[in-house]
């Protein structure tokens, strides 16, 4: 990695409510709020964006090992892409949390009863070491889970 660079801060999503945002991740999936914010459309944050007359609700939430930013734009009107974007179409595919091995089978059945809606059941392949479940935040947005047998390669513990 370039010298400097310490890893990954946040994941910033665009939400279509932001309360129901922050019910969802932080009273259902237990993140903790840190940070809220709004900006008015500017000439700065127009370049920031890359938007015209952008406009935004912000919260920023405690995700484990990243922050999770979450926005509302009231402008431009976002175009909703309902809950099936296919995550082959350019842009973000999907959010994916470490959870721990013993804990997957419940965080799974705690996120469906929270409203995340499975693509499938929790799989386990035994053979790659790696037990996960995809679905959709109740925004369409794909998240997973994922419990990694400690001798993968890309274990969180091979990070920094």
């Amino acid at each position: 990695m370039h010298q400097g660079v310490n890893g990954i801060h946040h994941l910033a999503v665009s939400v279509p409510s932001l309360k129901a945002a922050e019910e969802f991740y932080v009273d259902k999936l237990g993140m903790e709020k840190s940070t809220r914010w709004d900006f008015e459309a500017s000439e700065e944050g127009d370049k920031i964006s890359g938007l015209k007359n952008a406009a935004a609700k912000t919260l920023m939430v405690k995700a484990g090992n990243l922050y999770l930013e979450l926005f509302e734009f009231s402008s431009p009107i976002p175009k909703t892409q309902g809950d099936e974007r296919p995550v082959c179409d350019h842009g973000y595919t999907h959010l994916a949390f470490d959870v721990d091995n013993e804990n997957i089978e419940k965080v799974y059945k705690d996120w469906e009863a929270a409203g995340v809606r499975w693509h499938h059941p929790l799989k386990n392949d035994e053979e790659e070491g790696v037990k996960n479940a995809y679905g959709r935040d109740p925004f369409g947005n794909v998240i997973e889970i994922q419990a990694l047998r400690p001798d993968v390669e890309f274990h969180m513990k091979f990070l920094r």
